[in-house]
C-alpha cells in the first residue's frame, strides 16, 4: 500500500514537472514570436534603400585610398556604406558599418543617445562612431577596434528591445577603417559598397574617376548591409516540435500513473464504475494536476522572468495570448493523455484485480 501510494505520489509530480517545463517552453515561445514580429516592423521602419551598389577590385592598400580620394572630391552630395567590411573577432568575423557621408545626411541607424554620423564629421581629423549599446560599457566615450580607436558620438539600438543587428552596430569612418578590415578586404580581393539615393551625376563622376584610377568596378549583388531574420517559419515549426514533445512526454507520465492504479480501477470496476465513468474520472484528476501545473507554471514566470530574460534575450510578458494559450495546451493535453492509456486501463477485469491482492 505504502509502495503503491509512493509510486502515484511521484507520478503526479512527474506529470506536474513536466507540464510546468512544457507551458514555460510555449510561454517563450510565444514571447519570441511576438519578439520577432517588433523587431520585423521596428527593423522596416529604419531599413536604408541602398539603390545603387558597386564592387570595386582591390589589389593593394593603396586602392583604398585613392577611393577615399575620389569620394572627398566629389562635387556631387552622397552617402555610401561597405557591405561587405568585417572585423575579426574571437567567435569569427563580426560585420562593421564603414561608411562615408558627403554634403548630405547620413546613413540612419535607430539611436538610444547621442547623434549619427554627419557630413560635417568627414571634413575633420576625428574617428568618430556610432556603436551599439551592447557593446559600449556604461558611460564610455571611446570605443577600440585593433589599433584604431574612435570617439563615441551615439549609441544605436533601442531602449526596450534587444535587437542584434542594431545593439552590436559598429558604424564607423571609412577613411579610418582599422588595418584588420583593410586587410580583411585586400584579402577579399574587392570592396562592395552601397549608396543612399545617389544622383545620376554622382554615379557617372564616380564611375569616371574609378576608370582613370585604374580601379575595375562592376555592379555588386544588391542587398541591405543591415537586416533582420524574420523566421516565422522556423518558429512555428520549433513550436509544432515542442508542442509535439511536451504531448509525448506527458502521455509517457501518465501511461505510469494510471498503469500504477490499475488496482483501484479494478475495486471499483466491481462496485459498478462502467469504463466511461473510470475515463471521466481520470480525465477530472488529469485536468486538476494540468490546471495547477498551469498555475506553478505562471508563478515561476513571474519569480524568474529575470533570469529567464537573460538566459534567453527574451522579454517575458504574461498576455492574454500566453494565457489562452497555456489553458489551451492544459485542455488538449488532458484529453491527449488521458483517453488512450484510460482506455486501456479502463478494460481491466476487476476478477483479475481481486486475485492480484
Amino acid at each position: 500500500m505504502i509502495h503503491a501510494l509512493k509510486n502515484r505520489f511521484k507520478s503526479i509530480v512527474l506529470l506536474i514537472m513536466g507540464l510546468v517545463i512544457a507551458i514555460l517552453t510555449i510561454t517563450l515561445g510565444i514571447s519570441q514570436l511576438n519578439q520577432s514580429l517588433e523587431i520585423h516592423q521596428r527593423s522596416e521602419e529604419v531599413k536604408l534603400n541602398l539603390s545603387e551598389h558597386i564592387m570595386i577590385q582591390l589589389s593593394k592598400e593603396e586602392d583604398i585610398t585613392e577611393i577615399v580620394d575620389i569620394f572627398a572630391e566629389s562635387p556631387h552630395p552622397f552617402s555610401a556604406q561597405v557591405t561587405n567590411a568585417y572585423i575579426p573577432i574571437e567567435a569569427g568575423l563580426s560585420p562593421v558599418l564603414a561608411s562615408y557621408i558627403h554634403d548630405v545626411e547620413g546613413l540612419p541607424v535607430p539611436l538610444i543617445q547621442g547623434r549619427q554620423l554627419k557630413a560635417e564629421d568627414f571634413q575633420e581629423d576625428d574617428p568618430v562612431a556610432v556603436i551599439g549599446k551592447s557593446l559600449v560599457e556604461q558611460g564610455a566615450s571611446f570605443y577600440s577596434m585593433g589599433e584604431q580607436k574612435y570617439r563615441i558620438v551615439g549609441v544605436a539600438g533601442f531602449d526596450d528591445l534587444e535587437v542584434p543587428p542594431y545593439s552590436y552596430t559598429r558604424q564607423i569612418r571609412f577613411d579610418f577603417m582599422p588595418k584588420a578590415i583593410i586587410n580583411y578586404l585586400l584579402g577579399e580581393g574587392n570592396l562592395q559598397i552601397a549608396f543612399l539615393n545617389p544622383s545620376p551625376e554622382f554615379i557617372e563622376y564616380l564611375k569616371r574617376e574609378l576608370s582613370v584610377h585604374g580601379l575595375q568596378h562592376v555592379p555588386a549583388p544588391k542587398e541591405n548591409s543591415i537586416s533582420v531574420d524574420f523566421a516565422s517559419t522556423h518558429l512555428a515549426k520549433t513550436g509544432a516540435y515542442i508542442y509535439a514533445m511536451a504531448i509525448l512526454n506527458t502521455f509517457n507520465i501518465s501511461i505510469f500513473w494510471i498503469n500504477n492504479r490499475k488496482k483501484e480501477i479494478g475495486i471499483r470496476k466491481a462496485f459498478g464504475y462502467a469504463n466511461v465513468d473510470i475515463i471521466w474520472m481520470l480525465f477530472q484528476e488529469m485536468l486538476l494536476i494540468a490546471a495547477l501545473s498551469f498555475m506553478i507554471a505562471i508563478g515561476v514566470q513571474l519569480l524568474l522572468s529575470p533570469i529567464l530574460e537573460g538566459i534567453f534575450l527574451i522579454k517575458l510578458k504574461i498576455t492574454w495570448t500566453n494565457l489562452y494559450a497555456g489553458l489551451l495546451f492544459v485542455l488538449i493535453t488532458s484529453i491527449l493523455s488521458v483517453i488512450i492509456p484510460g482506455w486501456i486501463a479502463a478494460k481491466v477485469e476487476p476478477a483479475d484485480t481481486i486475485r492480484g491482492i
